[in-house]
């Protein structure tokens, strides 16, 4: 649960399916310069196709000055507000509400449409140009973003109706509008389910409308958390013939004893390939070799080893004798 120190009674939380999702802290974020003493960021763990809610929670400590209202923001667009006075606000077990969706007032009645995390589809096409109305898009897709400000509530609005501004899917977008960011998942709105009926109000924002309490919430994949090292990458699997042989399985035994017949097999014939080639360099120096300038095919034996020097003589004449013997 995100608590703010310097407002500890006011906290808010991310649920799926009635169950709060894990969250984690990121030193940066925490000490970026747009934080400051009265807001807190978090990453939170989502999985696509889930319906979420944010669910705040107001201790019985918290005494309210005056009238405020909760506002939620997802992927930077407006997703619904509570309001609340001040003079009716106290209770001994202190108080919890939900945003579930958007709330929408037609004139056909009054509806919600749930909050729905999404996937993002990308594609690597470089043909594709970037608008700035993406860009400006894309830099808000992934949070969920809660502000408390206090105001005065004048009354019920003249104009009951509230139609939702629909969040727009993405579609496809080009893989380099990203720029790296590790961003897989967008929330959609769920179709419209009849609720109670409830009441437009219009407040006047105190204090130039400064929150007294923000809660950033970093929605991501679980790939996504590891990509931003958020959370840890998991180990790389150590090596069959590394691991220790009583703690394998059966599946994981039978591989081991395939790579090492693999790798046998691939040494026995490397063995018999360096064989042949010793053997054919060892062949006899000595070869038949056919003149071909010889009409009877003379066949002339040539041997590699040095030729002897027959011995010789001279006599007194300078005649000289060659000993054949």
């Amino acid at each position: 649960m995100a608590i703010i120190e310097a407002v500890p009674d006011v906290s808010a939380q991310v649920f799926v399916n009635g169950t709060p999702v894990p969250e984690f802290d990121n030193d940066d974020d925490n000490n970026d310069n747009d934080n400051t003493a009265n807001s807190v960021t978090k990453y939170v763990e989502v999985t696509t196709g889930e319906s979420f809610s944010v669910q705040c929670l107001l201790k019985p400590t918290f005494l309210p000055r005056h009238d405020f209202c909760v506002t939620l923001n997802v992927d930077g667009k407006y997703g619904d507000s509570m309001v609340y006075r001040a003079v009716r606000f106290v209770q001994p077990s202190g108080r919890r509400f939900t945003f579930e969706g958007k709330r929408e007032s037609t004139g056909a009645g009054q509806f919600l449409r749930r909050f729905i995390f999404s996937g993002v589809t990308t594609n690597d096409s470089r043909l594709v140009a970037v608008s700035d109305d993406l860009k400006k898009t894309l830099k808000e897709v992934g949070t969920i973003y809660v502000k408390f400000v206090w105001v005065t509530i004048q009354g019920a609005s003249a104009n009951q109706k509230n139609q939702a501004r629909t969040f727009t899917n993405l579609g496809t977008i080009p893989e380099k509008a990203l720029k790296g960011r590790a961003l897989s998942t967008q929330t959609e709105y769920g179709p419209q389910e009849a609720v109670h009926p409830f009441t437009v109000l219009t407040t006047k924002k105190l204090y130039d409308g400064k929150p007294f309490a923000e809660f950033n919430f970093k929605y991501r994949s679980r790939k996504d958390l590891k990509a931003l090292l958020i959370i840890p990458r998991s180990p790389s699997p150590v090596p069959l013939e590394d691991r220790d042989i009583d703690s394998l399985n059966a599946e994981e035994m039978r591989e081991l004893l395939r790579r090492q017949k693999e790798r046998q097999k691939a040494d026995d014939n490397h063995k018999i390939e360096s064989v042949a080639v010793k053997k054919e360099h060892n062949t006899t120096r000595n070869r038949l070799l056919t003149d071909p300038g010889s009409e009877d095919d003379e066949i002339l034996f040539v041997s590699s080893s040095k030729r002897r020097k027959l011995a010789s003589t001279v006599d007194a004449n300078g005649v000289e004798t060659i000993d054949l013997i």
